[in-house]
């Protein structure tokens, strides 16, 4: 991916993407925005909660620990040697822990950083990303501050337009009746819906938590709700009768949003 550039085209496809008006494009990590917005490595302020590597957290973890196993010892040194640093010893364990952390963050990225900030430039928009803090902000806005509101997701919908042909032989069409109640229960469950269930649900929609300027609701005949993310589209099962069985279903199928989407 280096080799091929490909991280300075991403670097230009979010530059240009912010300039006509675009998402942002939210969940990196505060050391990663430092340095993409014009800061250092030197001077990021990096957390264990930073580092991508699960693994690699549990090991540099191991710095906390008073006491270690000897197989927990070993996997600290050979980290140690990989990276160039000095084995941890009594006095060195607080900055070798920030050695570590830093590499883990920024140093093994460093290149991949370097062509992102490149493709940025090239759009024109690093000034704006080096002296407006408010623009850092909008550019790579944080996941856990955003607020998702009810009208951000139900102000883009293009509703499901109900079919008055009786003589349709389509066995998926849906009545009228069954369509009105099936909608109503979905505007229902996003008026009533935290912040976090409807970041969720967006998930579950469209791919990400970031809202869409459209989405696209079907009602037809199924078990469990599904999505086509490709197709910004979420496919809601006319089978329901209470807003009870509607919304238990569909808490359960959010929730597979990391893993399947709803499909088994």
């Amino acid at each position: 991916m280096l080799e091929g550039e490909l991280f300075l085209m991403a670097g230009r496809m979010l530059g240009h993407c912010f300039l006509y008006g675009g998402p942002g494009f939210p969940g990196l990590s505060p050391a990663i925005k430092h340095v993409l917005s014009g800061g250092s490595i030197e001077t990021a302020t990096v957390v264990v909660e930073d580092c991508p590597d699960l693994d690699l957290r549990d090991t540099i973890d191991l710095l906390k620990k008073t006491d270690l196993k000897e197989e927990e010892r070993q996997n600290l040194v050979n980290l140690c040697l990989a990276w160039d640093l000095p084995l941890p010893t009594k006095d060195n364990i607080k900055w070798l822990h920030e050695k570590l952390l830093l590499h883990a963050v920024l140093g093994r990225a460093s290149k991949q950083i370097k062509q992102i900030r490149k493709g940025l430039k090239e759009t024109g928009i690093w000034p704006l990303l080096c002296e407006r803090d408010d623009v850092v902000k909008l550019f790579f806005p944080s996941e856990v501050d955003a607020e998702i509101t009810a009208e951000m997701i139900l102000s883009p919908i293009q509703w499901p337009i109900p079919s008055t042909d009786s003589d349709s032989d389509d066995e998926d069409d849906c009545s009228v009746e069954e369509i009105t109640r099936t909608c109503d229960y979905l505007k229902t469950y996003v008026n009533q819906a935290s912040s976090e269930k409807r970041k969720s649900l967006l998930k579950f929609w469209v791919g990400w938590e970031v809202p869409q300027t459209r989405l696209t609701v079907k009602v037809q005949r199924g078990q469990f709700p599904r999505s086509m993310t490709c197709m910004d589209t979420i496919k809601l099962p006319s089978h329901y009768k209470t807003y009870q069985e509607f919304e238990k279903d569909l808490d359960a199928v959010i929730a597979t949003c990391d893993t399947g989407f709803g499909l088994p």
